[in-house]
């Protein structure tokens, strides 16, 4: 029987120490492992989920390259400190962030795991024309 499967965004992520740590864009959970009453901001928790999405969007903006570079660099540090973090951590998660860039017609997905780095060389041919 194929397990249930709810998506949800921006749902708090809590650390070890069970202070607010981060919301991710996206996540795709299973309903079935979410306590009710547990957590002081939303009344609930869960540990149990598939995968996280982190999405970047550049619009028409006068946001630089390099500032987008870093944001998709700190959403990498993110998804990698929630699957440090989360209590029942497994290798079957996965995680990605998409990134969209409307200035230059360009989208990028990247599976994130504990080896990935986004090199400045990457970058440069990625947002490249």
């Amino acid at each position: 029987m194929p397990q249930p499967l709810s998506v949800r965004t921006e749902i708090r992520f809590y650390g070890r120490e069970d202070t607010l740590a981060d919301r991710p864009d996206i996540v795709i959970l299973n309903p079935n492992g979410i306590d009710i009453g547990l957590e002081r901001s939303k009344g609930y928790k869960f540990d149990e989920y598939y995968t996280i999405i982190e999405l970047k969007l550049r619009r028409e903006t006068n946001e630089t390259d390099d500032e987008f570079f870093e944001k998709i660099k700190q959403d990498i540090s993110k998804l990698k400190k929630i699957a440090r973090e989360t209590t029942n951590n497994s290798n079957e998660k996965l995680y990605y962030v998409l990134a969209f860039d409307i200035r230059k017609n360009k989208k990028l997905l990247l599976e994130i795991n504990n080896n990935t780095e986004l090199s400045a060389d990457d970058w440069i041919k990625w947002v490249q024309p």
